[in-house]
């Protein structure tokens, strides 16, 4: 149940409903809701009043080692990695690609101006490493953003994809966004058992989720790309509010 400060109930949502919950700033839930959430197996990830990530708490009752032990064997198959990175950076590619012409409505660009991103999706089909994947993927990355700022209005036009600090108010948003989706497949994949430390495409390090990381990657320009697009278009952010 949701409630406000003075106690009446907003709304009710059914357990089963729930993949994970997402806490900002000084936002609190009862050690009641806690204890029924790591009953259920469903996560929660704290995050700064700014969209930082803070820490997790998950009760691992939906952890399968079985599955894991797999899991962990394909992250080290080579043949199998490759097969997967270039699936999901072509799927990324064309997304990209398939955004900028839904938000293209004055005809800016014409077929020449995506025939790379095209180019690209065919190039990783020879692809031979995960680094000459990731190397076109890049490329792709810089031509994509260089057009998305050509589409957004000018209290959001950024110069390049900034990370952390952002440096402008159009990055802000995508990392802001990122971080959200990022946290989402962690709950996705420790909800289906399996480990967010065995990935395909990004290497593990501490403290990395690298298959979040990898799942992710095709749905950026889905989910958050084209949210922060949306919501500048039709005027439910503007430039004032940062």
């Amino acid at each position: 149940m949701i409630k406000n400060q003075e106690r009446t109930m907003l709304k009710a949502i059914s357990l089963g409903l729930i993949d994970n919950i997402l806490i900002f700033g000084n936002s609190q839930l009862s050690t009641q809701l806690l204890k029924s959430l790591s009953r259920h197996g469903i996560p929660v990830f704290y995050f700064s009043s700014k969209g930082e990530f803070l820490f997790s708490m998950d009760s691992f009752k939906e952890a399968d080692y079985e599955k894991q032990r797999e899991q962990a064997q394909a992250s080290f198959d080579k043949s199998f990695c490759l097969k997967m990175s270039k699936r999901i950076a072509s799927a990324k590619i064309m997304n990209q690609l398939n955004l900028l012409k839904a938000y293209d409505e004055q005809g800016l660009f014409d077929e020449e101006d995506f025939k790379r991103f095209k180019s690209a999706c065919e190039s990783l089909e020879s692809a031979k490493s995960i680094s000459e994947i990731m190397g076109i993927e890049g490329r792709i990355a810089k031509s994509y953003f260089y057009y998305l700022n050509l589409l957004v209005e000018e209290d959001f036009q950024f110069y390049s994809r900034n990370r952390s600090p952002s440096l402008d108010r159009f990055n802000a948003l995508l990392n802001f966004g990122y971080s959200i989706l990022y946290s989402c497949f962690i709950g996705l994949i420790r909800k289906n058992g399996l480990s967010a430390g065995f990935g395909v495409t990004h290497q593990p390090h501490t403290h990395h989720a690298v298959l979040a990381s990898d799942l992710m990657e095709e749905w950026r320009p889905v989910i958050v790309d084209d949210t922060v697009m949306s919501l500048i278009k039709h005027g439910d952010i503007r430039g004032g509010a940062f």
